[in-house]
């Protein structure tokens, strides 16, 4: 497919403007929540079964000991996404000398592959066991991670080793009393990051793995195509058969504004990434979320998918990584200073708008979105903010004008590296953008 990439840059559509992605939107989290209460209720009786019974854990049965406030060290990690570089790297999964996490997504395929996941993510609520099914589940070591407000179907379907967390967001009454009154027995919360990718990144980091090494992790079209054809597995049959699907750039080009408030498609939303890649707004969403989790934990983080769209990381062609954890070498020559890879990170967070508001050595991390042109007034008062509600947490402190020069220093450190997003903030499509970002926050 010919792309004029260069006249699509020209009319800005890059990373760097803003996203009018729908997981944002009122209407979706309204979705989300519906089904969680349902789910939850439904799953309650089930799960409390299994606590009894002893057939499920809390998720802090797979940290093992813990040694000054953290798990012990556990190695190198792989977390999965959905790219179509994944497809590449399926011969290659047998001889990983390492864990495997991913969702129910990609469940199969890697049992097919020949190295089944230690861990499996149930995150996302809508998902059921089409991916799930193999030979024997049971001759696995396979844990299933997974939170209340899961689909029934997953949770019922399940029967082998599976731990539960619950979701925390503090904004919610729902999620910050409801479910805690219900499920006394999960003591684990996790922040729901929109993304699998994200939220297995944020599970490896919390059990100990490290470096986690990321595959998959496309965020764009790779070869004509935007996601992985899965391995499936056929009980009836007792075969393996591919997954099809029609997930190319073509169909990409068609589908971008699905989330746009209202079901009305204004325009397609895809961009062109700093490295020429076509993508759309939800990919550069999903990856913003993975910069999330990285900012929280700071785990080291190294990128086996070099053919994507992640170009601030140091990367790996994943057959090195095989090489590297097979024969000893391991990964400590890619690991970045903590302090260059916070700046990547913060500075990348920059161009869409999100900046940090730290407690002193971020014994608290909070995420600030701010306008364009009113960053540092907006980190100010955000930081004084949480300044006031920690006054009596003598243990927590807010340095108000620390956080300010901070933001001013990341500003200046985006300027630099991606002078090209003050003139793609200015074109016609990026305003275009921010009126359908601020729709989308408040689709009344």
């Amino acid at each position: 497919m010919n792309i004029d990439r260069d006249a699509l840059v020209h009319e800005g559509r890059t990373e760097g403007i803003p996203l009018p992605i729908g997981p944002s939107n009122k209407a979706y989290e309204a979705d989300v929540l519906n089904r969680m209460i349902l789910h939850s209720y439904v799953n309650h009786m089930h799960i409390w079964n299994e606590f009894a019974e002893g057939k499920a854990e809390d998720l802090q049965i797979l940290q093992g000991p813990i040694k000054d406030g953290k798990p012990e060290p556990k190695g190198p990690i792989l977390v999965a996404g959905s790219g179509k570089s994944l497809d590449d790297i399926h011969d290659l999964i047998p001889q990983w000398r390492g864990a495997i996490i991913c969702s129910a997504s990609h469940a199969s395929t890697f049992v097919h592959a020949g190295h089944p996941p230690e861990i499996i993510i149930g995150l996302d609520i809508k998902t059921d066991t089409s991916k799930m099914h193999v030979p024997d589940w049971g001759d696995t070591q396979s844990w299933y991670v997974v939170h209340p407000g899961m689909n029934p179907e997953c949770i019922a379907f399940w029967t082998w080793n599976k731990a539960y967390f619950r979701v925390l967001y503090p904004k919610n009454y729902f999620y910050r009393r409801v479910m805690p009154a219900a499920y006394p027995m999960i003591k684990s919360e996790l922040m729901p990051f929109a993304c699998s990718q994200a939220a297995q990144l944020s599970v490896a980091a919390a059990l100990g793995y490290s470096p986690l090494i990321l595959v998959g992790a496309d965020f764009a079209c790779i070869d004509g195509w935007y996601r992985f054809k899965a391995w499936l597995y056929d009980e009836a049959k007792k075969a393996w058969y591919r997954e099809e699907h029609n997930q190319t750039t073509e169909r990409m080009l068609g589908i971008g504004s699905r989330f746009i408030p209202g079901g009305k498609v204004l325009q397609p939303d895809y961009i062109i990434t700093d490295n020429g890649l076509v993508t759309e707004g939800l990919q550069i969403f999903y990856k913003k979320a993975l910069f999330h989790v990285m900012r929280l934990d700071k785990v080291p983080v190294i990128n086996c998918s070099p053919k994507g769209a992640i170009t601030e990381l140091p990367a790996l062609e994943f057959e090195d990584a095989v090489a590297r954890a097979r024969d000893g070498r391991g990964f400590d020559d890619l690991v970045l200073p903590e302090q260059e890879y916070v700046d990547r990170i913060d500075t990348y967070l920059a161009r869409h708008s999100m900046f940090t508001v730290c407690a002193t050595d971020e014994k608290e991390v909070h995420f600030i979105e701010v306008e364009p042109g009113k960053e540092l007034a907006m980190i100010r008062r955000e930081a004084k903010a949480w300044a006031k509600i920690y006054e009596k947490q003598p243990d927590i402190s807010i340095d108000v004008e620390g956080n300010v020069q901070r933001a001013a220093t990341v500003l200046d450190m985006w300027r630099s590296r991606y002078p090209q997003d003050e003139a793609s903030r200015s074109t016609p499509r990026a305003q275009w953008f921010q009126a359908a970002k601020q729709k989308a926050m408040d689709p009344s």
